[in-house]
């Protein structure tokens, strides 16, 4: 079972570079897209969430209002604890049942937090994204956060220098998306070639 995280600070290219990867020939997986699959009505984390947080979160249609429910666990962290002991388990599990159906292929998989949920997995290779912290700024307000929203958001995790230092690689997401790809395809042949040896 073999695994590569892409991890990193929040607006520093997560996506992009899991998207890279797949147009490489990746198996990729994204925690987030596993998460909002949780958070759909009749999906597994669905019914204890509704009846956590109450009807103020629920939606005419039956769907959990993220923004709701972010507005409050960005704000009390005993119920960004709750939310995330209740996630990550099955968020892993996922990530495991993913693995083992593709092996001895490597999965790639973002995942924000890596480093601050504590997994113990075996055959990991971490990639880290950063870029600068003007740029993860901008970034971050062009998706409608203000200063304190990202201040608040950017709070829970670990600062994106500290990511980088710890991971494997790094993928600087400064530059052009040609870079950025190139950067991708160096990484993609050497993580390839050092797992399937």
């Amino acid at each position: 079972m073999s695994f590569v995280i892409i991890t990193g600070g929040i607006g520093t290219g997560k996506s992009t570079v899991l998207a890279s990867f797949a147009k490489l020939g990746a198996h990729c997986l994204d925690a987030d897209e596993v998460a909002h699959e949780l958070y759909a009505p009749g999906g597994p984390a669905w019914q204890r969430i509704a009846d956590h947080f109450g009807a103020s979160v629920i939606l005419a249609d039956g769907v959990l209002d993220r923004a709701a429910i972010a507005a409050q666990v960005f704000r009390i962290p005993a119920e960004l604890a709750w939310l995330n002991s209740l996630l990550h388990p099955l968020i892993r599990d996922r990530m495991l049942a993913e693995s083992a159906r593709i092996a001895p292929l490597p999965l790639f998989v973002a995942v924000p937090l890596w480093y601050e949920v504590g997994w113990q997995m075996t055959d990991v290779r971490v990639v880290a994204t950063w870029c600068g912290e003007e740029q993860q700024m901008e970034r971050l307000r062009k998706r409608g956060w203000d200063d304190a929203e990202i201040k608040r958001r950017l709070g829970q995790q670990l600062p994106r220098d500290e990511k980088l230092n710890r991971a494997d690689f790094g993928i600087l997401t400064i530059g052009s998306l040609e870079m950025l790809q190139e950067q991708c395809r160096c990484i993609y042949q050497l993580l390839t070639k050092r797992i399937t040896i």
